[in-house]
């Protein structure tokens, strides 16, 4: 997911090049689970509970690990 205000909403479903870009630097930043839920790590094996924490965790810990590269 990548939250944004109604203008570039709008722009992101209509521009694709933007569109590209946001999800090259939220890939860049996050990795390549950016996109994901609590529960779509769970059920991928990648927390061991779909809580808020463990998502938080994981999503830190690939920023963190994205930071270092």
């Amino acid at each position: 997911m990548i939250p944004l205000c109604n203008a570039h909403h709008r722009k992101a479903h209509k521009d694709r090049e933007f569109s590209e870009r946001l999800r090259f630097q939220r890939e860049k930043r996050f990795g390549e689970w950016f996109w994901a839920d609590r529960f779509d790590l769970f059920k991928a094996g990648l927390i061991p509970e779909p809580t808020n924490e463990q998502f938080e965790r994981f999503m830190q810990e690939q920023e963190r690990m994205n930071k270092c590269e």
